[in-house]
């Protein structure tokens, strides 16, 4: 439920956090190559556009989400940073990655790209929750 109440600013940073958390974890530093390799996506095909609207998209999910966290955490009584970081991680792991599930066993998805997508979702969440609940 979005009420007034609700601390847009810490909703606001909290999804620039996970956006940024992102954009690191699907960089070259980290899984970029394994990642790409995974979908099949060749450098060709990242610079023929669609990745402007797909990163636009990407910050607008993070705003919904760490929106409904936020609601989330409020309804938890979360009011500490591991409080909110544990609200994420059940989301994030037992919501969101276990619903995932199926791509694994329907669609033969790799198990490392579930690992690679997953790992980030648990980690935004964890990070969002933990946000979420600090800053209420």
């Amino acid at each position: 439920m979005i009420t007034p109440h609700m601390n847009w600013v810490a909703i606001m940073v909290a999804a620039f956090v996970a956006f940024v958390g992102g954009a690191i974890w699907y960089s070259p530093v980290l899984f970029a190559k394994r990642w790409a390799e995974l979908v099949g996506m060749t450098e060709e095909s990242a610079q023929s556009g669609g990745m402007a609207l797909a990163m636009i998209i990407q910050a607008l999910q993070a705003v919904v989400a760490a929106a409904v966290l936020a609601v989330i955490v409020s309804w938890s009584g979360s009011d500490n940073p591991l409080e909110g970081a544990g609200v994420g991680a059940l989301l994030g792991g037992g919501i969101v990655a276990l619903d995932h599930v199926k791509l694994l066993v329907f669609e033969r998805r790799s198990p490392v790209l579930f690992a690679i997508n997953n790992g980030y979702t648990l980690l935004a969440f964890i990070l969002i929750g933990a946000i979420e609940a600090t800053w209420r």
